[in-house]
């Protein structure tokens, strides 16, 4: 028995004799999660970040967990027991090897954060749209060509991460995301066009585009009448709409790498309050 493992042990044991909710086994380079955790019968926390884990034990998904945090291990799937975890608001797997989610994913109604960066994910089941509760979903650095076409269910979603991925198109209903604030799309060299129902997402207030082909803008952007971000860098934009400079909450345009050639009238923009105007 190695000195990780033994410590590991002291730790469920310490948790177990303070009837702990909380338990963290990060960093400890373990192969397999100690089966004697299940004798922490309150247990609402688990931290197991930074191990070598290939796989998870189906008991641990009859544990009263609210947080499951298991980045930065060598997982390439999630069980589908993880649809028992009912009481689960937080699951953090960023840094893994995954490549698909089961459908089960849409089972854990009271998920408020579900964090995958940095994983192989290809395509997203649509089971996910279930996730009614969820508001931060990070997807960031995987292999997404396209989401299900039903976003617009997430209803509570304020922030997406989908930056640095495959994408080529979205879905019409993408677009009708009724309380999106923060939304990611830089970096997805495949994604060319930006269509005009990107106007609906009327609660964006960070919109990030850069490293992507676009060579235009839709005028539609203008509706977005509470945008204070616009991150345009290294596109192909010569030109923006004439509704930029009618967005009077922006507070930052970065211009950086593309080949412009002439601008709208942007004295609307709020500049006496810091307009971070790039180009």
């Amino acid at each position: 028995m190695n000195d990780n493992l033994l410590k590991a042990l002291d730790l469920i044991t310490l948790a177990r004799l303070n009837q702990a909710n909380s338990l963290n086994l990060s960093g400890l380079k373990l192969g397999t999660i100690p089966e004697e955790i299940q004798e922490i019968s309150g247990l609402e926390y688990l931290l197991l970040t930074d191990n070598e884990l290939h796989s998870l034990p189906v008991w641990l998904f009859d544990l009263p967990l609210k947080e499951l945090y298991l980045s930065d291990n060598q997982l390439n799937h999630l069980p589908i027991e993880i649809g028992r975890l009912e009481k689960l608001e937080k699951l953090i797997a960023t840094n893994n090897q995954l490549e698909y989610l089961p459908v089960e994913i849409g089972k854990l109604r009271r998920l408020e954060k579900l964090s995958l960066r940095e994983n192989k994910i290809r395509e997203l089941p649509a089971s996910i749209g279930q996730l009614k509760n969820l508001r931060q979903l990070y997807l960031a650095v995987n292999e997404l060509e396209t989401v299900p076409d039903n976003f617009n269910q997430l209803e509570n979603l304020w922030e997406l991460y989908l930056n640095t991925n495959k994408l080529t198109h979205l879905p019409s209903s993408f677009w009708h995301m009724p309380k999106i604030e923060d939304l990611y799309l830089s970096f997805n060299p495949t994604l060319i066009h930006l269509p005009a129902e990107v106007g609906q997402l009327k609660t964006l207030k960070k919109l990030f585009l850069s490293g992507n082909y676009f060579s235009e803008l839709p005028e539609s952007i203008s509706h977005l009448k509470n945008l204070e971000w616009l991150l345009l860098e290294r596109n192909n934009l010569q030109t923006l709409p004439q509704g930029v400079g009618e967005l009077r909450h922006l507070l930052r345009l970065h211009l950086q790498g593309n080949p412009i050639v002439s601008l709208p009238n942007l004295k609307s923009l709020p500049v006496t309050t810091g307009l971070d105007a790039v180009c």
